[in-house]
């Protein structure tokens, strides 16, 4: 049994609310820009449980509206903002690319380096493949074939800086696990 609906809104509204109180402290949003942001912000989050639920994906054009993607947020953000703030909130989302980038990067490199014992200088481009993966990821939502050709030009670049060694458990490891590849939704 999964996370019941109502308690679901509670979380994402929650998130929501405290990602605004931060736009709201750094950008020094007036009650309007708030209610418009959040009004985008919790119609997306629920369309993320929609799509990407419980039960599996469902194809936006299965629930009759179209998915609110980050760029839709972003593009409300550009229309609803003074130049000194629109400048602010570019710079709040380029940390938080870079930063997600980072995070999902380090978690990919985790759960293969140790498998195929890498060497420093093997870590840092592997990184910097799975780092410029997530950074090509965040432009929004991806349909399930985008994601899969990103994570395939991934693995081939991986597979370019391997040892004869490390590239048979590399195989073996694509072949019995989705190991260092992760579904980004978007940002």
């Amino acid at each position: 049994m999964g996370i019941s609906e109502d308690r679901f809104q509670n979380m994402m509204k929650r998130q929501v609310q405290q990602q605004l109180d931060i736009f709201a402290a750094r950008l020094d949003l007036n009650h309007y820009q708030r209610g418009k942001l959040e009004e985008i912000m919790l119609m997306r989050m629920m369309q993320l449980r929609t799509r990407f639920g419980p039960n599996g994906p469902e194809p936006a054009s299965d629930t009759g509206t179209p998915m609110i993607t980050q760029q839709d947020v972003d593009d409300l953000a550009a229309e609803i903002l003074d130049p000194d703030q629109l400048r602010e909130y570019d710079e709040m989302r380029a940390q938080e690319d870079a930063s997600r980038s980072e995070m999902m990067a380090t978690a990919q490199l985790s759960q293969i380096a140790p498998k195929l014992g890498l060497s420093e200088d093997q870590k840092d481009e592997v990184f910097g493949i799975y780092y410029d993966q997530a950074m090509g990821m965040n432009s929004g939502m991806m349909e399930p074939q985008a994601m899969e050709e990103a994570r395939a030009q991934a693995d081939e670049q991986i597979y370019d800086i391997l040892h004869d060694k490390q590239r048979e458990v590399f195989e073996t490891l694509r072949e019995n696990s989705a190991f260092g590849n992760f579904t980004i939704i978007g940002r």
